[in-house]
């Protein structure tokens, strides 16, 4: 089983896909490096495991905006959008594939 494990992204409401978003290169970075990695293997990831801060503050804004993203890493590694397992901190009502967080 091949899994790619993301750690402490930490979308910030209002920062985030904004012209403030400090951390917009280091994503398409990520993205850009998954998809060469992917082809260099052969393989694509199983599972897309988060874990830690998704969310600066648990704001709905910043885990829709987390979700976005993922399914783009999703797209970018050959993955299924089903298939991402969340253990996170800064909780809140949101659901995420079904289950309460």
């Amino acid at each position: 089983m091949l899994i790619l494990h993301l750690s402490d992204i930490h979308f910030k409401n209002g920062e985030a896909g904004s012209p403030m978003d400090q951390d917009h290169h280091v994503r398409t970075v990520l993205l850009r490096d998954l998809r060469q990695q992917c082809e260099t293997i052969g393989a694509t990831p199983d599972v897309v495991l988060v874990s830690g801060d998704v969310a600066y503050a648990g704001d709905v804004d910043e885990y829709n905006f987390a979700q976005t993203w993922l399914e783009e890493v999703c797209e970018a590694g050959g993955g299924d959008t089903n298939n991402i397992f969340a253990i996170y901190c800064h909780l809140t009502e949101r659901q995420w594939n079904g289950a309460s967080s």
